[in-house]
């Protein structure tokens, strides 16, 4: 070797992450959800415990802390090496890239292509899929890549050959009878499969209500970014799209870039590309994919389509270039007639806006998708336009913020320390649930592991199910939040990764049964969890309860010390699962005789206000609906008003506080009745 002697490098110590005494503010474990290496727990008092093994010394911890209560420690021969790398080449500062960001480097190269996603009614393309293969050339060049087009339906080959002729190279083919209506599951999943096999770096699509649903279920289920209504795409010099969209309410356009996930994904509404010149003659290549859909896994069935009327009539509003649209304040049908004139004038369509206060007025009780003549779900729109409002414009009541945060870093609602969740059993005895031995699981949920009032409930329950020797358990302070209130809030993404989190727990276990005292937690465990693949018998205790006194293993003796006893019915157990009668039953055994009925019950039932999240929102329009709600149990005269559901004694409670007739009538929970009667 001539010259000099390669200088020996020195690698850069990385030191340890150190709590500073008495800076913590109790954020709520933001350091925690950060840590790659998972070596931070927090203790009793919301401050971070750090394993000094198990720290990587990157730096994400004191990245994310608010208040600048950790610090990298060195010891003293790291200190040593770093002035020994200054003095070598002043590189001490010098950052190096760590494993994780090595990690990402080398996955975002795998990712090459531009996809656009084709969009297909019944096999009529959606105009805007060529408008997004127009732009989609352009990018698709400056990156020399090709250009992909994805073609999911049935019997819709063709759209491949249309596509070539817009732009596409190669075209993506799922045909399937399976796929030949919309399904936000299976169509998610179909992308979802072809992305995580071809891997494009970037995904297109149309910003309509379908391309709306379809890419924020795609973008949760890669855990990848998503810009959505974006104006103007393109690239930068080291590949990465920029996606420019308007922000603030249309006052500033915001370019942005997905840095570290792949695909990147952006969403264009429809006329804002120009549609590119369609050449008949250009070919590409299909690549066709064979997938299997188990239709008993999925939550939606599609029996029948009814269809728009096609006539003078009929109106496309997303293809229309102008919209005169009217809400609230038009307040009578034929107010509309103006907007018609002006709509005419301009060459355009009316249309109707919904506010964002009305969304979220919503308690999701289901009562306009059960009474509605024509079969239109407006409550699945509800959620989707939250989960828009939620991940795409980050636009949400104050009072979620907390609401978000503390499920997300404390697992729940009230962000109080994960360690207390089983602090319900300080003076009881509660097994802990064994794999193979233990035949129930009893799910808390969040309320009966931390509400004071809901922890009775779980006592309760815990009560019965020794009087019945039945062998059950809990999973103790394992015990994950279900993730109910998050997906009716629309923060869809949160929420699926809870729920696989959770699926991953509960398998892990050896759960297959599993009682439940909150019809929240039941539907999501019964129901929501089905879509990712979690297959257990969810029962509510209520369910249980019944059986277990039909086969003579729960001996009551009536009691009549709770006099006159109004029922009333818990939307998420009624509506949504149809359980009406085993409470009834119960009711009837317990005080033999049945609950007196308020004016609206069974299947037209009404809401105790609580449902959709609005738990946790405050209700100041109009009249708060638990007040109208206890006013109508009120009537009956009741000395009792029971209940099976931790929102709705909660929200009977606070009713009759504020009605001040708390002291006249009892509110209890079902398992209460049930105790006062147990022999």
């Amino acid at each position: 070797m001539t010259g000099e002697k390669k200088k020996k490098k020195i690698k850069k110590p990385r030191g340890t992450a150190r709590l500073i005494p008495g800076k913590c503010i109790a954020c709520g474990g933001r350091c925690e959800a950060a840590c790659p290496a998972e070596c931070i727990t927090m203790n009793d008092q919301g401050e971070p415990v750090i394993d000094a093994a198990g720290c990587i010394g990157c730096k994400k911890c004191t990245k994310v802390c608010p208040a600048e209560a950790i610090e990298i420690h060195f010891t003293p021969e790291e200190l040593q090496l770093l002035a020994e790398r200054e003095q070598a080449g002043g590189t001490a500062d010098e950052e190096e890239m760590d494993p994780e960001q090595a990690r990402i480097a080398a996955r975002l190269k795998e990712y090459r292509d531009v996809w656009v996603f084709v969009e297909q009614t019944e096999g009529e393309p959606a105009t805007v899929s060529w408008e997004l293969l127009g732009v989609g050339t352009r990018l698709a060049r400056k990156l020399g890549v090709r250009l992909g087009a994805v073609v999911i339906g049935s019997g819709v080959e063709n759209l491949c050959r249309e596509s070539f002729a817009y732009g596409a190279e190669v075209a993506y083919l799922v045909d399937a009878p399976a796929f030949r209506h919309y399904r936000t599951e299976t169509y998610r999943d179909a992308v979802c499969r072809l992305v995580n096999k071809h891997k494009p770096r970037v995904l297109l699509t149309g910003a309509t209500g379908l391309g709306r649903d379809l890419a924020g279920a795609v973008a949760t289920g890669l855990a990848t970014g998503l810009n959505a209504d974006c104006t103007e795409l393109d690239v930068d010099d080291q590949g990465f799209l920029l996606q420019t969209r308007p922000a603030f309410g249309g006052n500033i356009m915001a370019t942005i870039v997905t840095g570290r996930h792949r695909p990147q994904m952006s969403t264009v509404r429809p006329h804002v590309m120009p549609l590119p010149e369609r050449d008949p003659d250009r070919t590409g290549e299909v690549v066709s994919e064979s997938m299997t859909v188990n239709e008993r896994h999925l939550a939606v069935e599609v029996l029948e389509i009814i269809r728009d009327t096609k006539g003078t009539d009929a109106v496309d509003v997303t293809a229309a270039e102008v919209i005169v649209a009217g809400g609230a304040g038009m307040q009578t049908k034929e107010n509309f007639a103006i907007l018609q004139e002006l709509a005419d004038e301009l060459g355009g369509v009316v249309g109707a806006t919904v506010t964002e206060t009305e969304i979220w007025d919503c308690t999701t009780y289901g009562a306009c998708v059960e009474h509605c003549p024509v079969f239109i779900e407006p409550l699945a729109k509800i959620i989707d336009m939250r989960r828009y409002l939620v991940e795409t414009k980050a636009a949400f009541p104050h009072e979620l913020l907390n609401f978000f945060e503390n499920v997300e870093n404390r697992g729940n609602p009230w962000g109080i320390a994960p360690p207390a969740r089983a602090k319900w059993t300080a003076d009881i005895t509660v097994p802990e649930f064994a794999a193979g031995t233990t035949e129930y699981l009893y799910y808390v949920g969040c309320a009966g592991a931390f509400d004071s009032r809901s922890i009775q409930i779980s006592r309760a329950i815990a009560k019965i199910l020794d009087a019945a020797d039945i062998s059950w358990g809990t999973l103790g302070v394992d015990e994950p939040c279900c993730g109910d209130s998050m997906r009716r809030l629309g923060n869809e993404f949160e929420f699926e990764r809870m729920v696989k989190k959770n699926i991953g727990l509960l398998r892990e276990h050896g759960v297959r049964k599993i009682v439940v005292n909150c019809p929240h937690g039941y539907t999501t465990l019964k129901h929501d969890y089905r879509q990712f693949g979690g297959e257990f018998e969810v029962i509510h205790y209520s369910e249980l309860i019944a059986e277990l006194i039909t086969a003579g293993r729960l001996k009551l003796k009536p009691t009549a010390d709770l006099g006159r006893m109004v029922f009333h019915d818990s939307c998420y157990l009624s509506r949504y699962n149809g359980i009406y009668e085993a409470l009834r039953r119960v009711i009837g055994a317990a005080t033999g005789a049945p609950p007196a009925e308020m004016e609206r019950h069974h299947e037209s039932s009404f809401c105790c206000g609580a449902g959709g999240g609005r738990m946790w929102l405050e209700e100041d329009r109009g009249e708060r609906i638990n007040i109208a709600r206890v006013r109508e149990a009120a009537a009956r005269n009741p000395d009792t008003v029971c209940t099976a559901c931790p929102y709705c004694l909660t929200m009977f409670e606070d009713g009759l506080k504020d009605e001040g007739k708390m002291e006249r009538i009892k509110t209890l929970d079902l398992t209460e009745v049930v105790i006062r009667a147990l022999q």
